[in-house]
């Protein structure tokens, strides 16, 4: 938070703003036009026990160079609906993105409908995986996990997959996988 301050120098008393930057460093804001009647080695307020003699510098702004800044800027939405996330177009200006928090799934979200079997190991004929979907999955997905035996040739086929398993066979035996099926 800024505070006021003052400095006495060449028998005249000014006043300054001093901030504490984010590296814990006292910045020093010297009105402009008053630089000329301080000295270098002016004494200063003690802040929290630091201060000795510092260097200090005029800080000034000129107002239409900040307003000249305005088209690098990103515009306000206008129209955005109120909960909204907001996203960013092409240009980088803000939008109202259409959806809310409430839209996505919550941290309590479940995948009841979602089946991963454990890491198995192929026969090379079909198998049957029990599942607990309560219906026949919609899509299957296998995933080979170890495949050390036959080379680079595997061959996954899927069988006619029913309320209870999902069928399929892995040629050639031996490697390992896990089958994802969702209803």
């Amino acid at each position: 938070m800024p505070t006021h301050k003052h400095i006495t120098s060449k028998g005249k008393t000014v006043e300054y703003v001093s901030t504490i930057d984010a590296a814990g460093n006292e910045v020093i804001v010297i009105p402009g036009g008053v630089q000329d009647e301080i000295d270098d080695g002016a004494e200063m307020e003690t802040i929290s026990g630091v201060t000795d003699e510092r260097e200090t510098h005029e800080v000034a702004y000129d107002h239409s160079s900040i307003a000249s800044l305005g088209t690098d800027k990103a515009d306000k939405v206008s129209g955005a609906v109120d909960g909204n996330l907001a996203g960013l177009n092409a240009t980088g200006n803000l939008t109202d993105s259409g959806s809310a928090i409430s839209d996505f799934a919550s941290l309590g979200h479940s995948h009841a409908n979602i089946f991963i079997s454990p890491e198995m190991v192929a026969t090379g004929g079909m198998q049957l995986i029990p599942h607990t979907l309560g219906s026949p999955p919609a899509n299957i997905m296998v995933s080979m996990t170890d495949v050390t035996v036959g080379g680079s040739l595997i061959t996954v086929m899927e069988g006619p997959h029913d309320p209870s398993d999902v069928y399929v066979t892995i040629i050639p035996g031996g490697n390992k996988f896990k089958v994802l099926a969702y209803a």
